[in-house]
């Protein structure tokens, strides 16, 4: 697979029922909007996470004036881009606050917003969203995956928590099976394919640590069976599959924000060429583009892959 530079107006350019069915639900790969493929920035204010549905692409924005501001309670927002036009699906309603990573399961979008997952039902978004809530220390759910069974996978960035979540009957969740899995520095990015959970490690504090890289669990029934991918420190925060499995996408806010993949095969790290990337976060693959969302600036760049 070969990642194409162009100019910026093309961007500079994944198991179980825990222990039954194997496959990926969420991170799916969908038919690449047709437009010229210019970075995104209309609607978006500090977008943290992208993901791919009905054609489109789901942005997750924080809403906030700053991402300082002490009063951001409620603002976030999800838009929805498609043929070249972002438009607001779920507005500011009081519900989110610096929405993160999101998934999809039978129609109903997963959105993780501080301490909590919030479900919408994106076939009737007039139904008021479900509120999961996490431990009182679990400040940050950051990003989650998941699997065809209904098995959802949750990070949590400030405990380096990770807890799965039985959705099967995403209309009435039952909260108490959420249960801790496992625990890694600084748990950020996830991505799920087959039996592999592949996670990122970010530091909260800034200042990354030797634990700080890449990790897989090989048998993602096993919450034992982890090892390193690479031994290269950052600050990584999202993750991606390539669709022929070859390669992992990732973003780092190390060096003053990096894009780059992991080669399964040889365990190599390439960088992409992504100047004025400040902020590089949850990114997500939809058809033959490599989309990154730049919190910073607000904007969602675009790579071409063929």
């Amino acid at each position: 697979m070969k990642i194409l530079r162009g100019s910026w107006m093309l961007a500079t350019a994944l198991l179980v029922l825990l222990l039954a069915s194997c496959g990926k639900k969420e991170k799916e790969q969908t038919e690449a909007p047709a437009d010229d493929g210019a970075p995104i920035t209309e609607q978006l204010r500090f977008c943290e996470s992208v993901f791919p549905y009905d054609g489109g692409l789901l942005v997750a924005n924080f809403g906030t004036k700053s991402l300082d501001d002490p009063n951001s309670g409620g603002l976030g927002y999800i838009t929805y881009y498609k043929n070249g036009k972002n438009s607001v699906l779920i507005p500011a309603d009081g519900h989110l606050t610096q929405p993160r990573g999101m998934g999809v399961f039978q129609d109903h979008l997963f959105v993780c917003c501080l301490n909590a997952i919030v479900v919408y039902h994106l076939k009737d978004l007039s139904e008021e969203p479900q509120t999961i809530l996490f431990p009182t220390e679990d400040l940050i759910v950051n990003d989650l995956v998941i699997n065809d069974g209904g098995t959802l996978f949750a990070s949590v960035s400030n405990t380096g928590r990770i807890y799965i979540l039985a959705i099967q009957q995403p209309d009435n969740i039952d909260v108490n099976t959420l249960r801790r899995y496992a625990e890694i520095p600084g748990a950020n990015g996830l991505c799920l394919d087959g039996r592999h959970l592949y996670v990122a490690s970010y530091n909260p504090q800034g200042e990354p640590q030797e634990e700080n890289v890449l990790y897989v669990f090989d048998d993602v029934a096993n919450s034992a069976d982890i090892r390193h991918l690479t031994g290269v420190v950052g600050q990584y925060d999202g993750l991606a599959l390539s669709p022929d499995h070859m390669l992992l996408f990732f973003t780092d806010w190390s060096n003053g924000g990096q894009v780059g993949y992991l080669r399964f095969e040889t365990g190599e790290i390439t960088y992409l060429p992504s100047d004025g990337i400040v902020g590089p976060a949850d990114l997500n693959i939809m058809g033959n583009e490599l989309c990154v969302p730049d919190l910073v600036n607000s904007t969602v760049y675009r790579f071409l892959m063929e």
